[in-house]
């Protein structure tokens, strides 16, 4: 079973890449002005995509933790036993 990563942990992995963070930014700005007049629901969508495909397992780790998730909810809700 994969080991969930938490929001703070992605964030924190974010922070810390080899890129300082002013380079970060820059490159988030970049990214920003290449979009244009581009629908900001695109250009997030666009920019979720290239973040989880440029980190393998990722996609699966948040899948599972989606699953586990609504797994609890239906326990909680008595519609799911637990072993």
């Amino acid at each position: 079973m994969m080991v969930p990563l938490s929001i703070m942990e992605i964030e924190h992995a974010i922070e810390h890449t080899n890129d300082s963070p002013t380079e970060f930014q820059t490159l988030l700005a970049r990214a920003a002005g290449a979009a244009g007049d581009a629908d900001l629901d695109a250009f997030m969508r666009a920019a979720w995509e290239a973040f989880v495909t440029s980190r393998p397992g990722l996609r699966e780790q948040l899948e599972e933790m989606r699953m586990l998730a609504q797994l609890e909810a239906l326990r909680e809700q008595g519609k799911v036993a637990t072993a």
